[in-house]
């Protein structure tokens, strides 16, 4: 086969492309050392980060503005009477038991509490009446 000959002002595809793009770009400056480029990227990711922590913060501020209007809150606190007497211990203790052998204990006094209540004729007849006539009387005179 024959060999084609080219012009000589003719010019590939991808070499003309390559031509385009390099006259589009800007003029690149004078070269640069690996190290100078490195740090470059770095100084560009510290001010990334900057901006970033800077937005953070001010997000934050934002949210922990107080969005709320106390004045009200003021009101009810004036129109609310303090009562001044001595607060009554808890039926059930909230503390905890600080050996099983006092655990026993409690739970032998329970369990004959309940056979107690168990055996009372009101609350055979109605759980619930019973039951509410026992609060009432345990923390209604408190609060009255």
């Amino acid at each position: 086969m024959p060999k084609v000959q080219k012009s000589r002002g003719s010019k590939t595809k991808s070499e003309a492309r390559a031509r385009s793009t390099a006259a589009n770009q800007a003029p690149a400056p004078a070269l640069e050392t690996k190290d100078q480029k490195r740090k470059q990227r770095h100084n560009a990711w510290l001010e990334k980060l900057d901006r970033a922590h800077v937005q953070r913060k001010r997000q934050a501020k934002k949210s922990k503005k107080l969005q709320t209007d106390l004045t009200e809150f003021g009101d009810i606190l004036d129109t609310i009477e303090t009562k001044s007497s001595k607060p009554k211990p808890a039926a059930i203790p909230t503390n905890k038991f600080q050996t099983n052998k006092s655990k026993r204990k409690a739970e032998m006094q329970e369990i004959v509490r309940f056979q107690k209540v168990m055996q009372l004729p009101a609350f055979q007849q109605n759980p619930l009446a019973a039951i509410r006539q026992h609060v009432q009387n345990t923390y209604g005179a408190n609060q009255a």
